[in-house]
């Protein structure tokens, strides 16, 4: 009778220890998950801010990395970056391309429509 209460008390302490390294295996998950995704939303809004800040000197790259920043995680600033970069570009009224890649270009005479096509 001993060594049957024995073997009950050893098999519910394993059943217990499963049960403790299964929850344990889902909070490390939980919490490996949550750390990519903190880190994913760091690096949008850092491409959204540089971005912005390389807008004067390169417009083309600035517009590139407010599209990554979006891409990587859609946060706020990745948007509000687009908007700012797309309302900037419109109101100057420029069309920014890197040249070596714009093959042809073509507009409707009305001046309302242009499209360019490139590599």
């Amino acid at each position: 009778m001993i060594a049957f209460a024995r073997r009950h008390y050893a098999a519910i302490a394993c059943a217990l220890a499963l049960v403790l390294a299964v929850v344990t295996a889902g909070v490390a998950l939980h919490n490996a998950a949550n750390a990519s995704r903190q880190h994913a939303i760091a690096f949008s809004r850092e491409l959204a801010f540089e971005s912005l800040s390389i807008n004067p000197v390169n417009p083309v790259a600035a517009r590139r990395l407010a599209v990554a920043a979006w891409r990587v995680f859609p946060t706020a600033e990745a948007s509000s970056a687009m908007a700012a970069l797309l309302a900037g570009q419109q109101q100057n009224g420029m069309l920014p391309a890197d040249s070596r890649e714009v093959s042809d270009v073509a507009f409707i005479p009305d001046g309302k429509l242009l499209a360019s096509i490139g590599c």
